[in-house]
């Protein structure tokens, strides 16, 4: 078979703004009016969002300098149209269209036919357009509709049932800033012959050999996918140099369905070298090879000592070491994520690298992120947390509990698992983040099990898929969503969420913990202003303490006190809450460390800004610069290996 592919972001595209519905009045016969767009055309990226186009062309204000992101909300408000032209010299052969991520809801037409549409985010979009050739030079539109009115931080996680990303309708630090438009890439795909393997599942097993120097051992590498029936299928596993390291062959059987094993003695593990192995499944002699990128390493949790007998094992090993957990909870790098490049992921990861830390929890107020993402993540050997896309509302933290529900996210739950399975930075899944309580109890509530039908259909699809890696529920996990002081020593936090806020006297947050028995903190926060010089460049410094309590409460209103804003010596201030930032963040992660094993690991929230924040729990600021506490982490992060050689 050959399959000609082509990336739809090599098309020429522009943008149009209508208002509601009528780009399809336009079109319709019987009108005699002359219809044309509200707004543009203007030149628009695939992938990318509407706000970044038309705030390129000039056309809206910056929306990060000051209050200026609430001029954009407008884009929600109107229908957005995405065109471009197909190739002109299609081969013949079976043409689909691919979209990754559609952050829509969207309607698709080719030659003014509607062909399919969407409104779930988190799920590719597939568009079968029979013969290529007889769509060579066709129109393609992308018509994105109004999204969902609200999905915010505070509401009702039981009402919640648009599946798109939450976190850009405005959190604690970020306001409003929806993104619409091609989420992720796509591509024109024209297959001739018989198709390529499909549905290739790898799993990978290393039998670790470690030495002083390197860790290395024999891998086994078993698989299963489809194919045409009878095909012959060609298996190889290769290094990074395209070297074959092992090969084996399978035979495809009535239905298609083929598994095999193949073993290699001498690979070299992947945890603390990041090397990487290919998976190559090719069908007949000329047939489109599917690759698969694995790494070889051993992954085990174990009961943390002293832990009670229901609580989830939280102590890592990997390779038969034991593992200190050093985090971050990673967010989308912008509100609209679509518009950031590769090489600000890379910097952003590479920080976090050089800082110490060791895993990313992916959380669940987003999406899963792009797939070079998870590569990189891979090639730095970082451990990566992936939540699915549920969050805590507030006013409940309970999502629905019907079957449509249900049916709806172990979709979601599958495409996750099977676009991210192969990956060796993967290690935990979970369902969401705090989910807990049920509708109608008081926040935040017990932490959900999976007798939640939902959370039970999406751990039933990833375990289909993906059997051996960590599931939970949600995090946290376990009797309490947080750790009370006065209810130390009872066996009752185990994985726990915050505390976010320092107590005023520096002696009651150092007893808290040092006197802490939580098997693992995975979101503690603490609040520390933004540079004085990006207030300034944001427009978000303020001439005086009521002016700077306006701009701050666009982006921070959570994490500010207004009695305490400065009317004149900012300065002091933001050394002042940069310094109580990183003081506290040392108490708390060393204090961690220091119970290692009993404690398994320490996850700051949160990495990165994602919009200029006057002060948020970011330890590193929306240009990607550290703040002191990023320092201070980092310090900390670095002692954890000694500790790792106690356990």
């Amino acid at each position: 078979m050959t399959r000609t592919v082509v990336d739809l972001a090599s098309l020429t595209w522009t943008l149009e703004g209508w208002r509601p519905w009528e780009w399809e009045l336009a079109s319709a016969v019987e009108t005699a009016v002359s219809r044309s767009c509200d707004i543009g055309p203007v030149p628009a990226r695939f992938p990318g969002s509407v706000r970044g186009a038309l705030w390129e062309h000039g056309l809206i204000l910056d929306p990060s300098i000051g209050l200026q992101s609430r001029a954009s909300e407008f884009i929600e408000h109107r229908h957005w149209v995405l065109r471009a032209t197909l190739p002109a010299d299609l081969p013949q052969g079976g043409l689909e269209l691919e979209f990754d991520g559609l952050d829509g809801p969207v309607v698709v037409f080719i030659d003014g036919e509607r062909r399919a549409e969407t409104a779930n985010s988190f799920v590719p979009l597939r568009v079968d357009l029979g013969d290529a050739s007889s769509r060579s030079g066709a129109s393609i539109a992308l018509v994105f509709l109004t999204p969902p009115p609200y999905l915010g931080q505070i509401g009702r996680t039981s009402e919640l049932r648009d599946w798109r990303p939450r976190f850009n309708y405005g959190w604690d630090w970020t306001p409003r800033v929806v993104q619409i438009g091609p989420a992720r890439a796509g591509r024109l795909t024209v297959r001739q012959g018989a198709p390529a393997p499909r549905d290739l599942i790898v799993r990978a097993e290393f039998n670790a050999e470690t030495t002083a120097e390197t860790t290395s051992g024999t891998g086994t590498v078993s698989g299963s996918g489809t194919a045409t029936a009878g095909a012959e299928l060609r298996i190889a596993l290769l290094s990074s140099d395209g070297d074959a390291r092992a090969e084996t062959s399978a035979t495809a059987d009535a239905e298609g369905s083929f598994q095999f094993t193949l073993t290699a003695d001498g690979v070299t593990g992947w945890w603390g070298t990041g090397r990487c192995y290919v998976v190559r499944v090719t069908e007949d002699e000329e047939g489109q090879a599917v690759e698969r990128r694995i790494g070889f390493r051993d992954v085990r949790w174990q009961s943390n000592p002293g832990a009670p007998d229901d609580a989830e094992p939280w102590l890592l090993h990997i390779d038969g070491a034991p593992v200190f957990i050093r985090g971050v909870n990673w967010i989308p790098l912008r509100g609209d994520y679509a518009d950031v490049g590769l090489e600000e992921y890379r910097q952003r990861l590479e920080q976090y690298r050089d800082l110490g830390v060791n895993l990313l929890r992916v959380w669940g107020g987003s999406a899963r992120e792009r797939d070079e993402f998870y590569e990189m993540c891979d090639d730095l050997g970082l451990l990566v947390w992936q939540e699915l896309p549920q969050s805590s509302a507030g006013l409940d933290n309970h999502p629905p509990t019907d079957a449509a529900y249900a049916a709806e996210l172990a979709e979601i739950a599958e495409h996750y698992a099977r676009t991210l399975h192969h990956h060796p930075s993967v290690i935990v899944w979970s369902g969401g983040n705090e989910l807990a309580g049920a509708p109608g109890e008081p926040t935040p509530g017990t932490p959900l099990t999976f007798d939640h039908p939902a959370l039970q259909a999406a751990k039933a699809a990833i375990r289909a898929i993906d059997p051996d890696r960590k599931v939970v529920p949600t995090s946290p996990t376990g009797p309490r969503y947080v750790a009370d002081e006065s209810e130390f020593g009872q066996g009752l936090h185990h994985d726990v969420h915050g505390p976010w806020v320092v107590s005023p006297d520096p002696a009651e947050w150092e007893r808290y913990w040092h006197a802490d028995d939580a098997l693992l903190r995975s979101e503690v926060g603490v609040a520390g202003a933004s540079s004085v010089d990006l207030l300034e460049k944001y427009g978000i410094d303020g001439a005086n303490a009521e002016e700077r309590a306006q701009l701050w409460r666009h982006t921070s209103n959570w994490w500010f006190d207004r009695d305490d804003i400065p009317e004149t010596d900012l300065p002091t201030w933001v050394e002042k809450s940069q310094r109580e930032q990183a003081a506290a963040l040392t108490v708390a992660a060393s204090s961690a460390m220091d119970r290692f094993p009993a404690c398994g690991g320490f996850i700051v929230w949160m990495g990165h800004d994602s919009f200029p924040c006057a002060i948020s729990l970011a330890v590193v600021d929306y240009e990607g610069r550290l703040k002191p506490a990023a320092r201070a982490l980092g310090q900390v992060y670095g002692r954890t290996l000694a500790a790792e050689k106690r356990g």
